[in-house]
């Protein structure tokens, strides 16, 4: 289940004395209009993933993630990255490689993003593909909880996270069932008092970058998605991020923490 830039654009149109402000925030290189810029791995629905959208909306933020690294680094060969197209007809290698992991059992994207980057005691064998970068000190996200906040909650806290570049999944919820979908920004339209949230969905078998309304609830004071959208009746209730930006390799970390140690010891022979 379960460089960084936020795009804002801002319309201004004047009509009877009324001005009409639209507010775009999307991740960097997402674009709604060409689709372009997300990822969207689909389930097969083969009894090996069906309860796995959890690792799927994980998978898609995880590729984002490690596109990023090219910056800074050479992703090793022995990390599952991009589409080889010779494992399976899943869209990212990243997908076959939880899917050949895990149990097909309902989960969390920040438990995803955990066994992926450094692994763990209480996760199955593999993964920790980025131990040799990610030290299990290091904070990497978690998971956010939506229900029970204010109006402007979710919307401040993505403005905060899409300008930090971070990765982000949502969790959606409705009585007993429980979802993960990959989330790469929102819209919103003061004015009309209407907002979207732009996503990717495993179950739905498209690839495509959607763009769902969604309502705040007062009531129960959460967003609820309203019925122009196929999670009519589903609300948020939780926002998983990814913090890590771009990592240095080992030897370039090793030179930095050499350098502030010789710094340090400088400073106490001068006092």
């Amino acid at each position: 289940m379960k460089k960084v830039i936020s795009t804002f654009l801002i319309m201004t149109v004047c009509a009877a004395g009324l001005t009409a402000a639209i507010k775009d925030v999307i991740l960097s290189g997402v674009n709604y209009q060409a689709q372009t810029g997300y990822y969207d791995c689909n389930k097969l629905f083969n009894g090996k993933d069906d309860n796995l959208c959890w690792a799927f909306a994980a998978s898609n933020q995880l590729q984002r993630w490690q596109n990023k690294q090219y910056s800074s680094i050479i992703i090793e060969k022995s990390i599952p990255n991009g589409y080889s197209g010779s494992q399976s007809s899943y869209s990212l290698d990243i997908t076959y490689a939880f899917v050949s992991a895990w149990p097909n059992q309902g989960g969390a994207e920040i438990n995803g993003f955990e066994w992926w980057l450094r692994g763990g005691s209480s996760f199955p064998t593999g993964g920790a593909y980025w131990a040799d970068y990610v030290s299990a000190e290091t904070f990497i996200g978690e998971e956010l909880s939506l229900s029970a906040v204010s109006k402007t909650f979710f919307m401040e806290k993505m403005d905060y996270f899409v300008s930090k570049d971070y990765e982000l999944t949502l969790g959606v919820y409705k009585g007993t069932n429980a979802h993960a979908l990959t989330l790469w920004g929102y819209s919103a339209d003061s004015d009309s008092n209407s907002y979207w949230v732009y996503l990717s969905d495993s179950d739905d078998g498209k690839v495509e970058l959607l763009k769902y309304g969604i309502y705040y609830d007062d009531a129960n004071a959460r967003w609820a998605f309203d019925d122009t959208s196929s999670y009519d009746g589903w609300y948020i209730g939780d926002m998983t991020y990814l913090t890590l930006g771009t990592v240095p390799e080992p030897a370039a970390f090793a030179a930095i923490f050499g350098a502030c140690a010789l710094f340090f010891a400088a400073r106490r022979r001068r006092e």
